[in-house]
């Protein structure tokens, strides 16, 4: 993949942000920043805006939310799994975000309002199940001037080892504690 490629489409916009994020941070006379064409309100969001990239509404919550064959645990678990530590539902958005997920309001393709880039999937019996999208790892947001911008195809800052020792410890205190069961 040339670096052309890999720099094409709507990766320059994020590239754009962070440049001018750079320059005017580091005192720089002209407020490129400013320059920044940001685009509509993200639906289901509290207080975001996307950076302007050609996306419709539904196709940005398919690309967040469509499975692609992840699955991570059967859905239902993961809709009722506690913290280990605490009663708290592992998914509250409150959790999730110190871990670096982007919280998000039901929409049609995410009727549980888990945050961007969690899905949900069926299997060939029918069952359901949790898993993560593209879109988890690489929807980012950058906050500037008390604006939150939404970039797809950006990076995300997850702590992705976190994320899976937080299910794993929470699992096993699960299994360990009747009550939590």
């Amino acid at each position: 993949m040339s670096v052309r490629h890999t720099l094409s489409g709507n990766t320059y916009g994020a590239v754009a942000l962070l440049v001018a994020t750079s320059l005017s941070n580091s005192g720089c006379n002209t407020d490129v920043a400013a320059s920044i064409q940001t685009g509509d309100p993200v639906e289901g969001a509290w207080d975001v805006v996307n950076l302007e990239q050609g996306w419709s509404a539904e196709v940005q919550d398919q690309a967040w939310f469509r499975s692609f064959g992840s699955r991570l645990m059967p859905h239902a678990w993961f809709l009722a799994l506690e913290q280990a530590d605490n009663t708290t539902a592992f998914r509250d958005n409150a959790h999730l975000a110190a871990l670096g997920f982007l919280p998000q309001s039901p929409s049609r393709n995410n009727p549980d309002g888990l945050p961007v880039g969690f899905s949900r999937d069926h299997d060939e019996n029918g069952d359901k199940w949790v898993g993560l999208t593209c879109a988890a790892c690489h929807t980012g947001e950058v906050h500037y001037r008390g604006t939150k911008i939404r970039i797809d195809g950006g990076q995300a800052l997850l702590d992705f080892t976190a994320f899976e020792n937080g299910v794993i410890d929470a699992l096993s205190a699960t299994a360990a504690n009747p009550e939590k069961f």
